[in-house]
């Protein structure tokens, strides 16, 4: 049986108790004192020391023969005890099974990374309200006006949570609702909106919209969480600034819940579909920088297409794109122009091609040999997937995952190679520097 919190959907109440299927352990085993893989609530909640969990075992009526079975394995399975998760993180974990679905696998594993998730909203609650500033005036939902591709985006994807979620109340699948709830938290708000803001926050004077954003992101999204995560969401809700007007419900368990007509007006499906090739060029650059170990450098980026139309796509996430990919000056290059020479390249798709500068920032001599080393390393790999006898079914499915990606990975290193092996060539040795 699963609680949830007592918000109502606004027209939509859905059930307060939804009752699910057996509960087995990570292993698909049903729970058994006799095998040692029972696992308590309370425990899971405030957490226990391995002692007590054996004293647990002692005190029951298990024979010394299945006593020293279940001690064995409760030991294997949780050496140093179980930490404290929390009730928000369990009831999350519970419900990102789904309540329709075959027997729930419920491993301690997972309810802790449910409780790092709690600890990821806290720190993005703090960062906002950091950012907000102690004479922030919340504006109406109504009002907010969104006049940047990047804040566009972002109540975009706030408005499509809170249709996800709205969907997966109305159909009881609470899977997709917490799915939807960590990918918007977790993802869009922190790893991308968040880190793309910061230096738009440090501008003078500073633009008025992202903490506009900002709060509407945090109001909308702990109210969307808390029937999943009510205590959490209610200590977080309850520091944001108060809206000028009406006052504010008493608790975030009877403010209303977000409905997906009343921020209908914020979607932009255009603007999200534009900003997923935005993101496929960061990890593009991101991988760039990996392979040239480029660590603390802010390398200059330049873009071509050979589609026109593609060009404005980026020109409006210039910025952005810069930060997310930890690189300098982001540009746009002619389809007609010249590729630039010594810059490393790889391909965002069919069309768009993707340069970085190299000239200055790395060191041929040193980093050739490295290139070398890990190629060797990815070789042996790749020469012992491949010299393993064949098998079948999901074995051999992730055999080939693999080879291919170690192909692909080997592909990278010897471009990369080659380009530093053109830079060395085309930089003048310090011999003839001298003379």
């Amino acid at each position: 049986m699963v609680m949830l919190g007592t918000q109502l959907t606004g027209q939509l109440p859905f059930s307060r108790v939804l009752l699910h299927s057996m509960v087995r352990d990570r292993q698909g085993r049903k729970m058994s004192k006799s095998l040692g893989n029972v696992l308590d609530p309370r425990d899971i909640i405030s957490g226990v020391e391995l002692q007590v969990l054996q004293e647990k075992l002692r005190d029951g009526n298990l024979d010394p023969a299945e006593l020293a079975i279940a001690a064995a394995a409760q030991k294997k399975d949780f050496p140093h005890g179980i930490p404290e998760c929390g009730t928000d993180a369990l009831r999350f974990a519970l419900c990102s099974h789904g309540a329709l679905g075959g027997d729930l696998h419920l491993s301690v594993s997972e309810v802790l990374s449910c409780r790092h998730f709690c600890n990821k909203i806290w720190n993005a609650l703090r960062f906002i309200l950091n950012a907000l500033g102690e004479n922030f005036v919340p504006q109406p939902a109504e009002h907010i006006s969104p006049s940047s591709p990047m804040d566009t985006w972002m109540l975009s994807r706030l408005a499509l949570a809170a249709q996800e979620c709205e969907r997966g109340f109305l159909t009881r699948e609470l899977s997709l609702v917490t799915h939807t709830l960590h990918h918007f938290w977790l993802h869009d708000l922190c790893d991308v909106y968040l880190e793309a803001v910061k230096p738009v926050l440090s501008h003078i004077p500073r633009p008025s919209e992202p903490p506009q954003v900002l709060f509407s992101c945090a109001d909308v999204g702990l109210r969307l969480l808390a029937p999943l995560m009510p205590f959490l969401a209610e200590e977080l809700w309850q520091r944001l600034p108060p809206r000028v007007g009406s006052p504010p419900p008493p608790s975030v368990s009877v403010a209303p819940y977000p409905s997906a007509c009343s921020l209908e007006h914020w979607r932009q499906p255009e603007i999200e579909q534009h900003f997923s090739k935005v993101q496929d060029a960061v990890q593009v650059l991101r991988a760039l920088r990996a392979t040239y170990q480029l660590t603390k450098a802010r390398p200059r980026v330049l873009l071509q297409s050979s589609e026109p139309g593609e060009q404005g796509l980026f020109q409006a996430f210039l910025e952005p794109l810069g930060t997310l990919g930890h690189c300098g000056a982001v540009g746009l290059l002619p389809p007609d122009a010249a590729a630039p020479s010594g810059w490393a390249q790889a391909p965002l798709s069919d069309t768009i091609q993707v340069y970085m500068e190299l000239q200055g920032l790395v060191d041929p001599q040193t980093q050739l040999p490295l290139l070398a080393a890990r190629r060797h390393k990815l070789q042996k790999q790749f020469d012992g997937l491949m010299a393993r006898t064949p098998s079948e079914g999901e074995a051999e499915t992730r055999r080939q995952r693999r080879l291919s990606s170690l192909r692909l990975e080997l592909s990278k290193l010897d471009q990369a190679a080659s380009h530093l092996q053109q830079l060395m060539n085309e930089s003048p040795s310090p011999r003839s520097c001298e003379l």
